[in-house]
């Protein structure tokens, strides 16, 4: 189950409510970056196609209204 991550004992630790366990967790932040950069990369992606696609879906539309 996912589980919050805190600061604890000098860096980021995650707590499971239900078992109480904690582990820590490492955190690379040049691979962090980089898989940040990859989504908002395919977040502008997704805006630049999607009046395409609105497009398309409308002219699907007409074609398969008019058979």
């Amino acid at each position: 189950m996912p589980a919050p991550i805190a600061i604890k004992y000098g860096g980021p630790m995650a707590h499971c409510r239900f078992c109480h366990y904690a582990w820590s967790v490492h955190h690379d932040p040049v691979s962090c970056w980089q898989r940040i950069r990859t989504e908002e990369g395919l977040i502008a992606r997704i805006h630049e196609v999607a009046p395409l696609l609105v497009s398309a879906r409308a002219v699907l539309d007409v074609v398969v209204g008019g058979l």
